[in-house]
């Protein structure tokens, strides 16, 4: 922009700086007439509001009819309910209400995403993508199985630590007559008991102790099978899903290793993308590789003859062994 208005010299790639043409731009920028262009555009800025201008631009370019409620325009939708092909943004106030009013289930709702930014693992090449996803399997199973043995041991200590008393409501002497009632009751039935029975209940039984054992023992097991349950779901990720992925990104990835740019099918938002994407690399990975591997010695062989030819059969040998288990791998993922 400065160069189009005559206050600065063009703008010199890096890789072509040199003395000459540094003092060439320098000596541009010190003459009257790129000093009268400097001077011009900054009158021009004095009489613009560019903060006005980046704010009426920011809000120009917002999706306002995604962020506005449905029902309550004047407020944010910060849910969205979606029933048959139909789905409508609402705000806090007008989901409390129609909750309130039985008019949805709250467990339908979802969270309105207006712009969700995914981020996702760039793979380069096989063998680092298979260790990334190996390392962050393992280390997802290290951390259950550490679930697995430290998680039991919080709930013995849990159940071992004193507990507050609970506070109840009521008087002292609301408190002590109860007491004098569970204690008249208590003697009236040991009272009427029959002698056989007194002989058989010489030691009290207390279930207390038993109860509170089989108690804390019950909440152990479930502490360990719940970080039982994380290992085996961390395994089967990765083994299933993490692992195979990786590989075939990373399959996928390595023709950039000889300057070719493999192809883009975006960013894998659900099970329907996913499919997708799966389709699209099985079927440009099993083309593409077949191809090249008889078209790339042709095209060398033109452009630098033997050579080219023999490099040409190099690139279409690795393409071969990389898009098509690439693609093999993504269909069964």
């Amino acid at each position: 922009m400065v160069a189009r208005s005559g206050a600065g010299a063009r703008p010199i790639p890096y890789a072509s700086l040199n003395a000459e043409n540094l003092a060439g731009a320098i000596a541009f920028s010190l003459r009257p007439a790129a000093a009268d262009s400097a001077r011009d555009i900054a009158l021009k800025m004095q009489h613009e509001s560019g903060v006005a201008a980046a704010v009426r631009s920011f809000h120009r370019h917002l999706p306002l009819n995604r962020m506005r409620c449905s029902l309550i325009p004047n407020q944010p939708a910060t849910w969205t309910y979606k029933r048959s092909k139909n789905c409508i943004g609402l705000s806090k106030v007008a989901v409390q209400l129609l909750i309130d009013n039985g008019r949805i289930n709250a467990k339908e709702l979802r969270g309105n995403a207006i712009n969700p930014i995914h981020i996702e693992n760039r793979r380069w090449d096989p063998v680092t993508g298979i260790l990334s996803a190996t390392t962050s399997t393992g280390s997802a199973m290290l951390k259950s199985t550490g679930e697995m043995l430290y998680n039991p041991y919080k709930e013995y200590t849990s159940s071992r630590s004193p507990k507050p008393p609970i506070s109840r409501s009521g008087s002292a002497l609301s408190t002590t007559t109860t007491s004098s009632s569970s204690r008249s009751l208590t003697a009236l039935s040991e009272a009427s008991r029959r002698p056989s029975e007194l002989m058989h209940t010489d030691t009290p039984i207390n279930d207390g102790p038993n109860k509170h054992a089989l108690s804390t023992a019950g909440s152990m097991v479930g502490a360990s099978l719940k970080g039982f349950g994380k290992f085996t779901g961390a395994y089967f990720k990765g083994a299933v899903v993490d692992i195979p992925y990786a590989a075939a990104e990373g399959f996928r990835q390595v023709p950039r290793l000889y300057g070719e740019e493999p192809k883009q099918y975006g960013t894998v938002r659900d099970w329907k993308s996913g499919a997708t994407m799966g389709g699209k690399n099985f079927v440009d990975g099993m083309t593409d590789g077949f191809k090249g591997f008889f078209y790339q010695p042709i095209k060398g062989a033109r452009e630098e003859g033997a050579l080219g030819a023999v490099k040409g059969f190099a690139k279409g040998t690795i393409g071969l062994a990389t898009k098509v288990p690439s693609g093999k791998y993504n269909i069964f993922e």
